[in-house]
């Protein structure tokens, strides 16, 4: 996971939406569970577009590509670059770990900032402080035959204040809200 959790797991009720009956699930990776997050991160898919679907990028050139642009756009330091195993990740790891509301504020920005830049990232993501994506080191199993996850480029930690400033101007300048 992305983030730091307070327990191994927690209850949860959850309501089955066929018969209505509510049970208490076992949960792990849940946003109320993150107990501190070191980093921010961009999920950018690429492949075919397909309809119904979200858009992406046609490929991973393309995808970083559609970074760049958005860094010279935004002010935004360069983060590290991972390929995925399909698409990109891209990672701006923070100094020291911050709390899930300070790391959630900034990270409705940075959402917002995207979109307002038609930057095609996974919106789900990059707001979830509970997010899973594949680590350095290991395979993207979801094709016929596994694909490693690579770092393509590393980046030097940043502290979150910078971070959280360069966000908030970029957002102004791009008049965009959380």
């Amino acid at each position: 996971a992305c983030a730091s959790f307070r327990e191994a797991s927690i209850d949860e009720p959850w309501t089955d939406p066929k018969t209505g009956a509510t049970v208490v699930r076992k949960r792990q990776r849940i946003q109320k569970n993150v107990q501190a997050v070191r980093s921010f991160w961009l999920d950018l898919d690429v492949g075919p577009n397909e309809e119904g679907k979200a858009q992406r990028y046609p490929d991973q050139s393309s995808a970083i590509n559609g970074v760049v642009a958005f860094l010279n756009e935004t002010g935004l330091p360069v983060p590290m670059f991972v390929s995925s195993g399909g698409g990109i990740h891209c990672y701006w790891p923070l100094v020291d770990a911050v709390q899930p509301a300070q790391w959630t504020a900034c990270a409705l920005l940075l959402k917002s900032l995207t979109q307002a830049h038609k930057l095609i990232v996974d919106p789900t993501r990059t707001a979830d402080s509970a997010s899973v994506l594949r680590p350095v080191g290991t395979h993207n199993r979801k094709y016929s035959s596994p694909r490693p996850v690579v770092l393509l480029r590393d980046a030097p930690a940043v502290s979150f204040g910078d971070f959280y400033a360069q966000v908030v101007a970029a957002c102004k300048g791009a008049k965009a809200e959380a």
